[in-house]
């Protein structure tokens, strides 16, 4: 689409029918998702309709906020066609996957001032998240010819050149109700910056409106993680009436309602309660995940949270798109925090092996490259075996392929199988498959000459509760 926007007057005099094939391919295809949904009709819209603006107002196609945000690239694209604009959009990945080197995002401003075109704050805000800290020698010299003070001041904050100049004014809440305020909007650019490059900080800036109460703005938004019981209506023959029948528990945190705040603040986009509609796994398609991470790369948190709660709220409802999420963390700069630890740690348990096989494959990069936080993702894997989230049997079998890769590979999966260990609350009745677990760390011990910690001779005393686990864990303890 932006080469549609720049080069369209290098296009030959018959490039229309020279794009017949594909007009026909898009008109009639049909892919399970949302991105391309917004793609195809904006590409058939300037085919047909050059002129006029295209906007997928579809609820389907918007059920994701963040995804929604193609749909304003787009139709600020088809914007600049109609005028005659032939820049770039400041948001245009440079490296991939999706990352903007800070001297083009600089140089692309600075052609914007040239030509007179204003800048458009969400595009600056998206833009700003792909930014990365690197290749930074003399840029401040060329950021010294950006006019307009605020361009300047939030560049060098986001390139750490220079301290948070938000422009906070007294009479702010006269603004709510213009949603598209510049005012408004750069304090959403502002907070948008500091939380990809502060993820655990307070910004006092933020406390008040226009994103007063809106989750990672002023704190990082963190609620109790819930485990709740599930139901479904069904109906039973001997009463003959329909009655509430258990279908198992879920992972569940308390969203707050529906608020806009800043449309350029990035984090908050899909953290709302929808109500009795809760997170519908079919409305969030996997090929739609990686536009999703695009968006806020450097600090994935939020993205984390909503899709466990889409995707991984229980082990047998995300189907193979939970899979989509684990090829993000391949990537060997994607930090792993603690919601993307409960993700990870849900997925072992998940029913479709394709995502299984991806946790396989996530675990054994991330400690080859020293990215695994045995901590967090082992609190995680104790609280889950603790309250039956899933069969035991499939997170074994994701342990078992992960083992003997090295010595290393091994050393990790102890400590990690240790802290699960320290966080499992030991029940009456010792669940299906539990003994495996067990009997897979003594076999990675003996591999290993492995010592466990001091602190787990108390666990594995209360472990012998259950009977059958009394040999092996004699011989652990030995």
């Amino acid at each position: 689409m932006n080469g549609w926007v720049q080069h369209v007057s290098c296009f030959p005099a018959d490039y229309q029918k020279q794009l017949e094939p594909y007009i026909k391919q898009l008109s009639g295809g049909y892919r399970e998702s949302s991105w391309y949904n917004h793609f195809s009709g904006t590409f058939i819209n300037m085919y047909y309709k050059p002129n006029v603006v295209y906007k997928d107002k579809d609820r389907y196609h918007n059920y994701s906020k963040w995804v929604s945000l193609m749909g304003s690239q787009l139709e600020l694209l088809q914007q600049f066609r109609i005028n005659g604009i032939r820049l770039p959009l400041l948001s245009l990945p440079t490296h991939k996957p999706f990352w903007i080197s800070p001297v083009v995002l600089v140089q692309r401003i600075l052609a914007y001032q040239e030509a007179g075109v204003k800048i458009n704050l969400l595009d600056f805000s998206i833009a700003l998240s792909r930014t990365v800290r690197e290749d930074l020698e003399d840029l401040e010299l060329l950021i010294k010819q950006i006019d307009e003070p605020q361009i300047r001041d939030v560049i060098n904050y986001a390139l750490g050149f220079g301290p948070m100049k938000v422009q906070l004014q007294s009479w702010l809440g006269n603004l709510l109700s213009a949603k598209d305020s510049s005012q408004v909007n750069w304090i959403g650019v502002w907070a948008t910056v500091a939380r990809t490059h502060h993820p655990d900080a307070y910004f006092e800036e933020f406390v008040k409106e226009p994103l007063a109460d809106i989750p990672y703005a002023a704190q990082p938004f963190r609620p109790a993680l819930k485990i709740e019981p599930t139901y479904y209506n069904g109906y039973n023959y001997t009463t003959r009436k329909s009655e509430q029948v258990y279908n198992g528990d879920k992972l569940t945190y308390h969203f707050p309602s529906y608020k806009q705040g800043a449309e350029t603040f990035l984090y908050h986009k899909d953290i709302f309660n929808r109500g009795n509609n809760t997170l519908l796994s079919y409305y969030l398609y996997r090929a739609d995940v990686p536009y999703m991470h695009s968006l806020i790369p450097q600090n994935t948190e939020s993205l984390s949270m909503f899709l466990t709660m889409g995707l991984n709220s229980k082990s047998d409802i995300g189907g193979k798109s939970s899979a989509a999420y684990l090829q993000e963390m391949l990537y060997d700069f994607f930090h792993f925090d603690q919601q993307s630890n409960l993700y990870l740690a849900t997925s072992l348990f998940n029913r479709e092996k394709e995502v299984r096989a991806m946790a396989v494959e996530v675990i054994l990069a991330a400690v080859n490259e020293n990215r695994l936080d045995t901590m967090q993702l082992g609190e995680k894997l104790g609280m889950l075996l603790s309250n039956g989230y899933g069969p035991i049997g499939r997170c074994v079998e994701v342990l078992e392929q992960c083992r003997d890769i090295s010595s290393k590979h091994n050393n990790a999966l102890l400590q990690l199988l240790d802290v699960a260990f320290a966080h499992y609350n030991i029940t009456e009745k010792m669940p299906t498959n539990f003994k495996k677990i067990i009997e897979y760390y003594y076999d990675l011990m003996n591999k290993e000459q492995y010592h466990f910690p001091d602190d787990l001779q108390q666990v594995f005393e209360k472990l012998e509760i259950y009977k059958s686990l009394q040999p092996i864990l004699k011989k652990i303890r030995k």
